[in-house]
């Protein structure tokens, strides 16, 4: 939607992701940029530095440089625009895992 590869925007990146149930990532942090994910449908739970929550269409959560998060999708799917400042642009040097 917006990013260095649709648009050369150097300071702003927003996708729209579609994850089924079962589906997503493990828990991991950006070292040097903070996340955000506007939930358009369905649900989930959200662990953000080992805090669960449950978020819903018109959720928000924000998820700060360095704090490790994941997503369990609760629903058959969840829909988010999710979005990235500096820009992710799926560069490996901006996820680091949990050992």
């Amino acid at each position: 939607m917006i990013g260095p590869r649709v648009n050369g925007s150097r300071h702003l990146e927003i996708v729209l992701r579609e994850i089924e149930r079962n589906e997503g990532a493990l828990a991991h942090a950006h070292p040097d940029l903070d996340q955000a994910a506007c939930v358009l449908e369905g649900e989930a739970l959200v662990e953000n530095d080992d805090e669960p929550y449950n978020v819903k269409a018109g959720d928000l959560p924000y998820f700060p440089a360095r704090v490790f998060h994941n997503i369990k999708v609760a629903s058959p799917v969840i829909r988010l625009l999710v979005i990235y400042a500096p820009p992710y642009d799926e560069r490996s040097e901006q996820v680091v895992t949990k050992r």
